[in-house]
């Protein structure tokens, strides 16, 4: 096994079906089948998808802290560890999104694939793309993965939030905002 960073992982450093660790991670995001961790310094390359399996019975919350050892992988062009183990080592306080220019982001979404990120004054596009999924005029897909968002919502060309906040995710040939909570749409308005 050998240590390496999400950083080395994402920017390709540690070739796809290597075996690795990466020791001391922030936990920012919980799926059923797995979760997203993040380097404590941020920025680009942060941050990735661990996917895990039933059987490891983990109970973690977002702002614990992780070692993770498994094998990288590109699951459908998601660049994610498939999880052989996840050793907790405490909780700490959550990670702050990084907060993008929209125009930023969309030019280098790759960069920020499974980073907790944010954008600020933002409005809706198209209100309902299908699949629990909503656009925002600035060129970014939002997506109900970990935040059922259209229980709290019904959306309509030209509402705005002050900030939308999530992880970066990649699926279905799309990278999308993964909020996780109601208090990751913040500010809500209704179009005029």
């Amino acid at each position: 096994w050998v240590e390496d960073t999400i950083y080395d992982v994402q920017d390709g450093t540690v070739a796809t079906g290597a075996a690795t660790i990466v020791h001391d991670v922030v936990v920012t995001g919980l799926t059923s089948s797995g979760f997203w961790a993040q380097e404590a310094g941020g920025g680009a390359w942060s941050g990735v998808y661990v996917y895990t399996t039933s059987d490891m019975d983990l109970d973690l919350a977002i702002g614990d802290r992780v070692s993770v050892w498994g094998e990288t992988e590109e699951y459908y062009d998601l660049t994610e560890i498939a999880a052989e183990f996840v050793l907790y080592h405490g909780a700490t306080t959550p990670l702050s999104p990084e907060i993008l220019v929209a125009s930023d982001l969309t030019l280098a979404f790759e960069s920020w694939e499974g980073v907790l990120v944010g954008l600020e004054s933002v409005t809706v596009d198209d209100p309902d793309l299908g699949n629990g999924e909503f656009s925002l005029v600035e060129g970014v897909v939002v997506n109900d993965l970990m935040f059922a968002w259209d229980e709290l919502y019904t959306l309509s060309a030209g509402d705005t939030f002050t900030g939308v906040y999530g992880v970066l995710n990649y699926s279905f040939e799309d990278y999308k905002i993964e909020p996780r909570s109601e208090d990751d749409l913040v500010g809500y308005t209704a179009g005029t």
